[in-house]
């Protein structure tokens, strides 16, 4: 989940701007360069991977970014993985995109 997550922004970053193309395959060395890198085993892996691919990934994809492109990537990554995870619900991001006109469409419904 995670994985994908992070891939699809990073395609995402080419509707900001064009230049902004990475492919499957470089995604793929980035992720498999940090899992085997990874030592950790047992519990902590799982949330010990996450956690580093999600750093790698925001590292490496943002060196090529401008910077104010890189906040938002951040926001859109930090977003994203919130969203999975349930941290944030779809009515709250509705307000948040929507404004005030997303709770009145609800109430309406």
């Amino acid at each position: 989940m995670r994985a994908s997550i992070l891939y699809f922004c990073i395609k995402e970053l080419s509707k900001i701007e064009y230049v902004y193309q990475t492919s499957l395959s470089t995604f793929l060395q980035y992720m498999v360069n940090t899992i085997t890198s990874n030592r950790i085993s047992g519990e902590q892996r799982l949330q010990e991977l996450k956690r580093e691919v999600t750093r790698v990934i925001y590292v490496k994809v943002s060196r090529g970014l401008f910077s104010d492109h890189q906040t938002v990537f951040a926001f859109m990554l930090a977003t994203r993985i919130q969203r999975a995870s349930g941290l944030i619900s779809a009515e709250e991001w509705d307000l948040f995109t929507k404004g005030a006109h997303a709770g009145k469409e609800l109430e309406s419904s």
